[in-house]
């Protein structure tokens, strides 16, 4: 299971999404751009953004991962939990982990979680022609 990959193909369709115990994603929406000078049109494009205070379940990624990999809540659940508590082990140990196809969990100067995604994705890749 790649919850990086799960998390990815909700945000198109879903406002947030919670990873419980870590924090929410959502996408920071930049709308088409034209540059004259470059005679360059940019695509709309989504940032993915994280809120490391926004912790409560709300069953979206467990049903995603319940649903796409043929198991049952409780186990989507278990698997989640498993994912999770290996981060929070490798932050507490003052490493940075990488989930793939997302980006970087880390933590700050006081000790929040915070995240860097990968650059360069385009999350709205629905938007080119």
């Amino acid at each position: 299971m790649n919850i990086g990959i799960s998390i990815r193909q909700l945000l198109p369709e879903n406002e947030t999404v919670i990873f419980p115990g870590i924090g929410a994603f959502f996408l920071q929406y930049s709308p088409a751009k034209i540059d004259n000078e470059a005679d360059v049109i940019f695509p709309p494009s989504g940032r993915l953004k994280f809120n490391s205070k926004i912790k409560n379940d709300d069953g979206l990624l467990a049903g995603h991962i319940a649903e796409t990999e043929n198991i049952s809540i409780r186990d989507a659940n278990l698997k989640i939990k498993e994912i999770r508590d290996e981060i929070l082990y490798q932050l507490d140990k003052g490493n940075k982990t990488e989930i793939e196809n997302l980006g970087i969990f880390f933590h700050d100067e006081n000790h929040e979680i915070q995240f860097e995604p990968f650059p360069g994705e385009n999350l709205f890749a629905e938007t080119y022609g």
